[in-house]
């Protein structure tokens, strides 16, 4: 091979390794840095599913805590409750979730870059989350001191430490604060 074929084999191999660095410091590296999770989408089936299950109403108002491209709080908003926001880490996210909120048209949901540990819920009537195991404990604790009564936490795949579930489907528990 002459040296050319060499350097570009070489310039090749770099570009798709600093690529793939990349892409896993930004998605699994980093959220777990700042105290997050890494980005994964929730199928859309699983989000019909936590939609239901939450039994959502017209006066509700609804967060989800790291709610990457935003496909729960559209769903949210769609069904019609009062306010849906959702909290998340990722600027990049952020803005295609809001990007899609416009798109769409919908007037009561909204994307904020923030983590959900300094937002407070005391407002808040329904919250999703899939949060992973270590954060579990210590969300159970800001929903217990939060939430109002009566409001509902949807959490998809972990279960909220010292809460009992009302019902399970698909992997998806529905709590309510008593």
């Amino acid at each position: 091979m002459p040296v050319f074929g060499w350097w570009a084999l070489l310039l090749l191999v770099l570009i798709v390794t600093g690529a793939i660095g990349l892409t896993a410091f930004r998605y699994g590296l980093l959220p777990a840095l700042v105290g997050g999770a890494p980005y994964m989408p929730t199928n859309p089936e699983l989000v019909k599913t936590m939609i239901r299950l939450a039994g959502l109403k017209p006066s509700d108002r609804v967060v989800d805590l790291g709610s990457g491209d935003g496909r729960i709080v559209v769903a949210a908003a769609k069904a019609g409750v009062s306010q849906a926001t959702g909290y998340e880490i990722d600027g990049w996210n952020v803005w295609k979730a809001n990007r899609e909120r416009k798109r769409l048209n919908l007037l009561n949901a909204r994307f904020i870059r923030r983590p959900f540990w300094k937002i407070s819920l005391r407002e808040v009537d329904v919250v999703f989350v899939y949060g992973l195991p270590p954060y579990m404990a210590r969300l159970a604790e800001k929903c217990a001191a939060e939430l109002p009564s009566g409001a509902r936490v949807i959490s998809l795949l972990y279960e909220l430490p010292g809460w009992r579930s009302l019902e399970t489907q698909e992997g998806i528990h529905l709590y309510q604060k008593l």
